[in-house]
């Protein structure tokens, strides 16, 4: 009898704690809710509003109502800013439910009024296949969100288009550390009136980001892209295998923090026609670093990129100062292109001492205080493009500033040393 009552009073106790854990989450996700919106309504040109439907310890629902001004355009966009004819209105409905160690959610967009509500009644469509859901968890102030967009289509008297799946991830948000994945398998869309066409094949992004001071930088990154085709009456574009991948670590500590960044580009294609005449790159290969950039310089930099606020000359280029002021070394190894199917080969590196731009802006005193090389290698053809270097071919490979290889290409290797210049071993004005 004693066992039953023991067992019955732990049943009990647990029940008790898993509904005040469930009251507990739901109190700071309340807490957390009208954090968020005081923080949408700090936002220029923002108003957020909620509206709950359905409140207690265990589930919850409500609206949250949206609405975005031409000034929050202004803000975030500057000159590309597009005017609106009227503030831009969207609504969601969420679900909420609660557990003792987070809270689990689903959102979907309110299609029936706002602005949305308006444009799938102007162009006859019923919905759009869109599902937002989110989770966080009790001892974690991190967000994480995963959106979804099933395959569908739209069409009216004039355009028509058509996209594949979609989703998008976000973990962490709310954190000093955020990843975002992006899945998408493309869309394709055409207007009869501008005889425009343009398709997208399969992208995939992944975006590791970081806080530095009140900024936000991209630890890591990486993209894929198979294709773009863009067609007009009078242009195309058609681009093939793109892959772009960014790093930067940090090193240092406090006042002797840096960064190092590395760059790689892949560029399978590229062609582009207009009013007649087409170009075309092939078999893009870009490998750059950029090491010792002073961290709190950087942070600087990125504040005021991100402010919104006009960028003046002079802030720039106090920027520059600071990221430099303890040396950079600048690395290419290498470039490689096919332009017009002709190559072209760059490969070297530069080191710049610490320098301060606003004091000495002269660009020539920096480079007669750094030192480096560059090796170049290109086809004739490319030399003959340009028209200073094509009147002086002959001229520059009979005095040694060029040399040819037994394919025929031209071959210069520049070097800055010593507060001299050279090409190929022989001097140049610095």
């Amino acid at each position: 009898m004693n066992r039953k009552l023991t067992v019955a009073l732990l049943v009990s106790l647990g029940g008790l704690a898993y509904v005040a854990g469930c009251a507990n989450s739901s109190r700071l996700f309340d807490d957390q809710r009208q954090q968020a919106l005081a923080q949408l309504n700090q936002l220029p040109g923002v108003q957020a509003q909620w509206q709950t439907l359905e409140d207690g310890w265990f589930r919850s629902q409500g609206q949250l109502h949206l609405t975005l001004q031409q000034a929050f355009f202004e803000h975030y966009l500057g000159e590309e800013a597009p005017v609106l004819t009227a503030p831009l209105e969207v609504s969601s409905s969420l679900f909420q439910s609660f557990t003792p160690w987070g809270v689990t959610g689903v959102g979907n967009l309110d299609q029936s009024r706002g602005s949305l509500g308006r444009w799938l009644e102007k162009n006859r469509q019923a919905s759009l296949p869109l599902v937002l859901n989110w989770q966080a968890g009790l001892f974690s102030s991190g967000l994480n969100l995963a959106l979804a967009l099933d395959s569908g289509q739209f069409a009216n008297a004039d355009s028509q288009m058509a996209w594949s799946p979609l989703q998008l991830s976000v973990q962490g948000l709310g954190e000093d550390a955020i990843d975002i994945q992006l899945s998408w398998q493309g869309v394709t869309a055409s207007a009869a009136s501008t005889q425009a066409k343009m398709a997208v094949q399969p992208l995939s992004l992944t975006l590791a980001l970081k806080r530095l001071g009140r900024a936000w930088y991209a630890a890591q990154s990486e993209l894929r892209l198979e294709g773009i085709q863009l067609q007009q009456p009078q242009q195309q574009l058609q681009l093939a295998g793109l892959h772009l991948r960014t790093q930067e670590t940090e090193r240092g500590t406090g006042l002797d923090g840096r960064l190092d960044m590395h760059y790689q580009l892949q560029l399978d294609s590229l062609r582009m026609q207009e009013d007649g005449d087409s170009h075309r790159l092939d078999k893009l290969v870009l490998d750059l670093t950029l090491d010792g950039v002073d961290r709190m310089g950087y942070e600087t930099a990125l504040n005021q990129q991100q402010s919104g606020a006009p960028q003046e000359p002079e802030l720039a280029l106090a920027s520059l100062s600071l990221m430099g002021q303890k040396g950079l070394k600048i690395g290419l190894s290498p470039l490689q292109v096919m332009i017009e199917q002709a190559p072209l080969t760059l490969s070297g590196e530069l080191t710049l001492p610490p320098y301060d731009v606003t004091a000495q802006p002269n660009p020539l005193a920096l480079l007669q205080q750094s030192q480096g090389q560059l090796q170049v290698e290109l086809a004739p053809q490319l030399a003959e493009q340009i028209p200073q270097l094509a009147a002086n071919l002959d001229k520059l490979l009979q005095s040694g500033y060029l040399r040819r290889n037994e394919l025929g290409n031209l071959l210069v290797e520049f070097k800055l040393a010593d507060h001299r210049a050279t090409a190929n071993g022989l001097p140049l004005p610095l």
